[in-house]
């Protein structure tokens, strides 16, 4: 065990983990499902994903996101009142900006609920966590 850290998450929980993100993905997002389309059934490994980027991602913010509910004009007028900081988003979701120091700022969204586990776990994330935790955060919903 590594100090200050629970146990290392299974490397088979992570793909599970993953095989259920990719599914759901699939399922309920037009974007990923042409994107990961033609990858073969079970892929497990993230190198086999094909890369995709935030100035795409935000061009087709619609299309990725995996809740119907959640549209980038909403929340376009919800980051844009600064009156409305703090202001949960479909009583669900904490919003959060980025500065677009890369060339592109991005809108980013996670599960209240999700916030509680994101703090408990902060400090055992691998890095395959932490991709799952983003597509979480894509897909509004826990695993």
């Amino acid at each position: 065990m590594r100090s200050g850290a629970g146990p290392r998450p299974s490397p088979r929980s992570n793909q599970q983990q993953l095989a259920a993100l990719l599914t759901h993905a699939h399922a309920h997002s037009p974007y990923y499902r042409q994107l990961y389309g033609a990858l073969p059934q079970g892929v497990l490994d993230l190198r086999a994903l094909p890369p995709v980027r935030k100035p795409e991602l935000m061009a087709r913010f619609d299309e990725w996101v995996t809740d119907p509910a959640v549209r980038l004009r909403g929340l376009s007028v919800l980051v844009a009142d600064k009156e409305r900081i703090g202001e949960e988003y479909l009583g669900r979701y904490l919003v959060a900006t980025t500065s677009g120091s890369s060339g592109e700022p991005a809108i980013l969204l996670q599960l209240v609920a999700g916030r509680i586990l994101l703090a408990h776990t902060e400090g055992i994330r691998e890095p395959l966590v932490s991709v799952v935790q983003a597509l979480v955060l894509a897909q509004g919903r826990r695993i």
